[in-house]
């Protein structure tokens, strides 16, 4: 998996005429994506967790940069872009009533963006026809938060499938917006300081198991994987 070290390249990446297949990762979805390598031949990853950075940092002596879909990070750049282009953007996650909630939040925003937004649960429906859909769409960008893996196989599906548009996923990022009382889910203080997991675990009781018990073992896999298999994980 190739992992892009600082928001600097991102930049270039969607200044260049090229389409850009992105997903952002922690220490909890890197299990998963690990395994899946027909997909880390078309996704270009972020780490998106001070842990991994710093893991990862330790092993390849290289700052890595945290880069996440949300708004104490690239969000902002990336629909701005897409507003400023006037290109579409399509969001897929959370649930039917979060994703309503998600859309009214992001046009008091961005008043004039043209988006669209969809409930995520499309693994429990007709996936190949939405995915036929979606593909055919002439939006500039999809962006989908799913959880670790899926949402991974649905950006590169697409993108087989011919969507010529941007790819990003955002994890909870849509849930969190729905449910937070602005867009901004971290308050300034608890982002300034990394204390985002801790947050979370208070906000969102069900993600305190992947960090007690997902995250020291997905940190002795990619500790293996460096070691044995370490042309799996490049930091450009």
């Amino acid at each position: 998996m190739k992992i892009l070290s600082s928001k600097f390249n991102l930049a270039k990446l969607l200044d260049a005429d090229q389409q850009v297949v992105m997903s952002f990762v922690n220490l909890y979805s890197v299990g998963q994506v690990l395994k899946m390598q027909a997909l880390n031949k078309v996704v270009i990853y972020s780490g998106d967790g001070f842990l991994l950075n710093v893991l990862l940092g330790m092993i390849y002596f290289k700052k890595v940069e945290r880069i996440s879909f949300d708004f104490t990070s690239i969000a902002d750049c990336v629909i701005s872009k897409a507003l400023k282009e006037k290109r579409e953007i399509i969001f897929v996650g959370g649930k039917a009533n979060e994703s309503e909630d998600f859309k009214r939040k992001i046009k008091g925003k961005y008043s004039s963006l043209k988006i669209k937004c969809m409930h995520g649960y499309v693994f429990d429906e007709q996936y190949d026809d939405v995915i036929k859909r979606l593909s055919c769409s002439d939006a500039g960008y999809i962006v989908a938060g799913m959880g670790g893996g899926l949402q991974e196989k649905f950006i590169s599906d697409l993108y087989h499938q011919g969507f010529k548009g941007h790819l990003f996923t955002c994890g909870g990022f849509i849930s969190q917006t729905a449910m937070s009382e602005s867009e901004v889910y971290y308050p300034k203080m608890i982002d300034k300081f990394n204390l985002r997991a801790f947050y979370r675990m208070y906000r969102e009781p069900h993600t305190i198991k992947r960090y007690c018990i997902d995250y020291p073992r997905n940190a002795l896999l990619v500790i293996k994987t460096a070691i044995v298999e370490k042309e799996k994980i490049v930091i450009v």
